[in-house]
């Protein structure tokens, strides 16, 4: 089989993203027609785009700890927001619920 013309030789995949395996690969897929991949040999997760080189920056990708901070922030208001509306205040379930997510290291931002 013949590599497709700007075919990736030596990357560094990271880690999977789902398991944190480090039994990584990328290649190349020519049945019928030519595809990059990237698959992880422990949880069998695989990523697919029409290039090696799109593939593995695909797989690189990582949302910033910021980006998934500010993600938690959001969800936890929201939370707050449909937790009021379930359980009227001074409940004992909106004291219980309230003790945990005012926690320091769990408050919203």
């Amino acid at each position: 089989m013949t590599e497709p013309s700007g075919a990736v030789e030596a990357v560094e995949l990271l880690p999977c993203p789902f398991c944190g395996s480090d039994e990584t690969s990328h290649g190349f897929v020519n049945a019928g027609m030519i595809m990059g991949n990237c698959e992880c040999h422990a949880c069998n997760a695989c990523i697919w785009a029409e290039t090696e080189a799109e593939a593995i920056a695909a797989w690189n990708t990582r949302a910033t700890p910021s980006d998934q901070e500010k993600r938690i922030s959001e969800l936890e208001r929201e939370i707050i927001r449909l937790h009021g509306k379930l359980h009227p205040a001074g409940s004992a379930v909106d004291l219980h619920t309230m003790s945990i997510l005012e926690r320091p290291e769990r408050s919203p931002k």
